[in-house]
């Protein structure tokens, strides 16, 4: 795993707290986990990282805070077969829909529709 990915791993954890926190409480939180061989360029570059990937957003200079899941959600449009209400097609639509593609889609940052 390179400097970068563990950077942008510790940061995801910190920020999970869902709070705003500045640069130098996420250099001392990565400090507490013997984090500290890494270059200033490497620490920009991992945030910047997370932000062009839409995981943390810059809220003020210096400040930053995880992007809530609603802020990420894109949109899973689903076509699948419907049919009639009551039907064995439209239960086993529904099962397919509600255990398997509506879990993998709020997963991984999709609103399944």
């Amino acid at each position: 795993m390179t400097m970068s990915s563990i950077i942008q791993e510790m940061v995801l954890k910190f920020l999970s707290d869902k709070q705003e926190h500045s640069v130098q409480e996420i250099k001392h939180y990565l400090k507490e986990r013997d984090i500290h061989d890494y270059t200033e360029g490497q620490f920009a570059g991992s945030l910047n990282t997370l932000m062009r990937n839409g995981l943390i957003k810059k809220v003020d200079r210096g400040i930053y805070s995880i992007k809530l899941r609603s802020e990420n959600m894109r949109k899973c449009f689903v076509v699948s077969p419907i049919g009639n209400e009551g039907s064995e097609v439209r239960k086993r639509a529904d099962q397919i829909f509600k255990y398997i593609i509506a879990p993998v889609c709020e997963e991984t940052g999709f609103e399944p529709i």
